[in-house]
C-alpha cells in the first residue's frame, strides 16, 4: 500500500496535532464548582458534559511542542479567571469527591443550542452522571498530504482521496489493535476517591484495579461492543449507522470508541464519506497529573511514533526460524512455532528444524586431519555462534 513513508528531510512522519483537553473546575478545597462556564463565547474554551467541565481546544499545529504551547496558552487565561474565583483545575482524570449528583449539573445551552443540553440530559439518564464527569485528553492527528501523495505507487490508477481513506482505515485497524500501549504507558488514573461509587464512601481512596478508570471495564464506554467495518470508508460509516438506526446510538457522537476516523469539519457520516477521512481521533488518554497542560510532548511525540509504526507494518515480510540440535541420541526437542498477525496485509513465514550432529560433516572435517571431537565441537559452535553473539555478556 505505501511505497514509502518517509518525508525529502528524511524524517518518519510530517504530521498534524490538534488536542481537546477535558478538566473539571474544582474549588480550593477539592469540591466540584457550582459556577457557570467562564469563558461562554470562546472557541477554544467551552464546556463539555457538565457546566463545571472545560473542555479546551487547540488548532492545528505541525509539532507536538508548538501544540502544547498553544494549549498551555489557553490553560494560563483559563486559570487566571479561575484564580478570581478561587477555584482551579482539576488535576486528574477521575473527579474530587461528589457530595451528590448535583454535583455534576448538565452544561446548560438554550436558543438555537438547546438540543445540546437535550443530548446531555439523554446521556445523564443513559450512562449516569458520575461517568460523564471522567475528564481525559483526546489526541487528533493527520497525516500529511504531501506524504500521502508520496506513498502512491506510481503505477496505481488509484486517485488520492481513495488511497488517503484506505491508509487511514489500515491505521485506525492496526491502532484500535495495538492501542492498548498507550493505556500501559499513559494510564494515570488508579485511584479514585470512594464517592464516585458510593455516598457513603466520600473521601475514602480507592485503589481500584485498573490503571486507568477511564478506559476500564466501569469506564467510559458504551453498552455494547461496536463491531466497525475497515473494508472502505463507506462500510464504516454504515456499520456506524447501523447502530443508530437500532436506537443502540444516538449519533455519531455517542460511539465512544478509542480510535476514530474524523472528516474536516463537523463530525458527520455522511460528511465522511463524501469528502473522506481527515485525521485520526486517539480517545485514550489520560490526564498526565505531571503535566501542567495534562499533557507532555513526550506523549505525543510517542503517539506519532506508535503511528509510524502502524504505517511501516503495511506489507510487511518476514519469516520465524527456529533450528534445534540434538547433541547425543537419548534428548528430545519440540519446536512449536507461534505468531500472533492481526493484519491481513502481511506476508509472514515460518520454519522449524530439529536434527543431529551430521556424520557426513564429522567426516569431511576428519579428513581434513581435524579429530573427531575438535570436529563436534566446530560444528555446535557454528550452529550457535549466530544466537550467542546476541546475547548480553553476562550470559
Amino acid at each position: 500500500m505505501l511505497r514509502q513513508i518517509t518525508a525529502p528531510d528524511g524524517k518518519l512522519l510530517t504530521g498534524e496535532f490538534g488536542l481537546e483537553r477535558e478538566t473539571l473546575r474544582v474549588t480550593q478545597d477539592g469540591h466540584m464548582a457550582h459556577t457557570p462556564h467562564p469563558f461562554p463565547n470562546d472557541p477554544n474554551i467551552v464546556k463539555d458534559f457538565c457546566e463545571n467541565q472545560t473542555e479546551i481546544n487547540t488548532g492545528v499545529h505541525t509539532s507536538a511542542e508548538a501544540v502544547i504551547e498553544e494549549l498551555a496558552t489557553h490553560t494560563q487565561r483559563l486559570n487566571n479567571i479561575l484564580e478570581e474565583r478561587r477555584e482551579r483545575l482539576w488535576l486528574y482524570s477521575n473527579p474530587p469527591r461528589i457530595k451528590t449528583a448535583d454535583d455534576i449539573p448538565v452544561a446548560l445551552y438554550e436558543g438555537d443550542q438547546s438540543s445540546k443540553h437535550s443530548y446531555r440530559l439523554y446521556l445523564a439518564e443513559k450512562y449516569g452522571k458520575y461517568k460523564m464527569a471522567l475528564s481525559g485528553i483526546h489526541v487528533n492527528y493527520s497525516l500529511s498530504e504531501e506524504l500521502l501523495r508520496q506513498s502512491i505507487d506510481a503505477s496505481s490508477s488509484i486517485d488520492f482521496t481513495a488511497h488517503k481513506n484506505e491508509v487511514y482505515l489500515r491505521l485506525a485497524e492496526s491502532l484500535n489493535a495495538y492501542g492498548w500501549v498507550i493505556n500501559l504507558l499513559m494510564s494515570a488514573s488508579p485511584v479514585c476517591d470512594g464517592s464516585y461509587f458510593s455516598p457513603d464512601r466520600i473521601g475514602e481512596p480507592v485503589l481500584t484495579r485498573y490503571a486507568s478508570l477511564r478506559c476500564g471495564e466501569e469506564g467510559y464506554w458504551n453498552s455494547f461492543t461496536p463491531l466497525l467495518s475497515y473494508d472502505s470508508v463507506l462500510s464504516y460509516a454504515l456499520s456506524i449507522q447501523r447502530y443508530i438506526d437500532s436506537g443502540a446510538l444516538a449519533g455519531v457522537g455517542e460511539l465512544y470508541y478509542p480510535i476514530r476516523l474524523k472528516p474536516r469539519g463537523a463530525n458527520r457520516l455522511n460528511t465522511l464519506v463524501q469528502n473522506g477521512v481527515n485525521h485520526i481521533e486517539i480517545r485514550n488518554v489520560d490526564i498526565n497529573p505531571l503535566a501542567s497542560q495534562g499533557i507532555d510532548s513526550r506523549d505525543l511525540q510517542f503517539i506519532e511514533l506508535l503511528v509510524g509504526g502502524a504505517l511501516l507494518a503495511f506489507g510487511i515480510a518476514c519469516e520465524v526460524r527456529c533450528d534445534s540440535l540434538m547433541l547425543d541420541s537419548i534428548s528430545r526437542a519440540d519446536t512449536i512455532p507461534g505468531m500472533d498477525i492481526r493484519t491481513d496485509d502481511a506476508d509472514v513465514g515460518h520454519e522449524a528444524k530439529i536434527g543431529r550432529i551430521s556424520d557426513e560433516a564429522v567426516f569431511y572435517l576428519m579428513s581434513r586431519g581435524i579429530s573427531e571431537e575438535d570436529a563436534k565441537t566446530m560444528i555446535v559452535s557454528g550452529f550457535a555462534n549466530p544466537v550467542s553473539k546476541e546475547l548480553p555478556l553476562e550470559y
